[in-house]
């Protein structure tokens, strides 16, 4: 909005130029966009897709962060940790960096161990508007190949 100097305004211009011949407090006021919002929070929320379940959120302008757990048993998942942009053209969120790790639980419901399995994990992550999903192709892992995820309403 404007540029103010020692608490005085100094001007509305995008730029300005200041010549310190003293100490100065130069502060920019900005106004905040009332219609902004990060295009990901059209796709927040939980998603499912047999035994695997997602959790989709977001944060700062653009970025999506997924977590997707997948049950192979009741006492063992996998849990990938993807974090992305979202591309609001083709709302895909192109991956890299994906922790995959592997948790077992004990017979008490605790966590027992948590090993990562690699941290590199590349991906994509297309979403679908119409249908209220989302397809998820990971490229190191057998589970993640094109699977199609259906996002799940909250219950009562």
């Amino acid at each position: 909005m404007k540029w103010t100097k020692n608490g005085e305004d100094l001007s509305t211009e995008d730029t300005v130029t200041v010549l310190l011949d003293e100490s100065a407090d130069i502060i920019a006021v900005f106004e905040e966009d009332p219609g902004w919002q990060n295009p990901v929070m059209n796709f927040i929320g939980e998603y499912g897709c047999g035994r695997a379940r997602a959790l989709v959120e977001c944060f700062g302008a653009d970025e999506a962060l997924i977590t997707i757990e997948w049950g192979s048993s009741a006492w063992e998942l996998a849990r990938w940790v993807i974090l992305g942009r979202l591309d609001t053209d083709t709302l895909t969120v192109d991956y890299y960096g994906c922790t995959k790790t592997i948790v077992v639980y004990g017979d008490d419901g605790e966590i027992e161990s948590e090993e990562t399995e690699y941290g590199d994990g590349t991906g994509t992550i297309v979403f679908d508007r119409d249908e209220l999903g989302f397809t998820w192709h990971e490229d190191q892992s057998e589970y993640g190949t094109d699977m199609v995820f259906e996002w799940s309403p909250a219950e009562d």
